[in-house]
């Protein structure tokens, strides 16, 4: 599910039309109409403006969660600050460690 799946869940689920949600986040409804189709997405700001509208995570509307009420822990927190600071070939080599890992306990 794509960003402006759940944007438009979240204007449905509240009653919100999308025209009163572009007025009170000051963006053009062709602009609010673009994320909701999925022809756009909304800058990094944006994002975080319509999380806080809404009350829910960034990682729900980025689709890095499906519980909007979603928020990482410290030890996610410092897991995903240290894995931005490896270098490209190290990210790839953790992630094919991990998921080496995920298979062993599923054994």
């Amino acid at each position: 599910m794509k960003i402006g799946d759940r944007i438009l869940i979240l204007l449905n689920n509240r009653g919100i039309t999308q025209k009163e949600f572009a007025s009170e986040m000051g963006i053009a409804r062709t602009t609010l109409n673009g994320y909701i189709n999925n022809h756009r997405e909304p800058d990094y700001d944006t994002i975080i403006r319509i999380s806080k509208y809404f009350g829910i995570s960034v990682d729900y509307l980025i689709g890095a969660s499906n519980d909007p009420d979603y928020k990482a822990n410290e030890k996610e927190e410092t897991l995903l600050e240290s894995f931005r600071l490896l270098h490209q070939n190290q990210k790839e080599f953790l992630l094919e460690q991990m998921k080496i890992f995920i298979k062993q306990n599923n054994k």
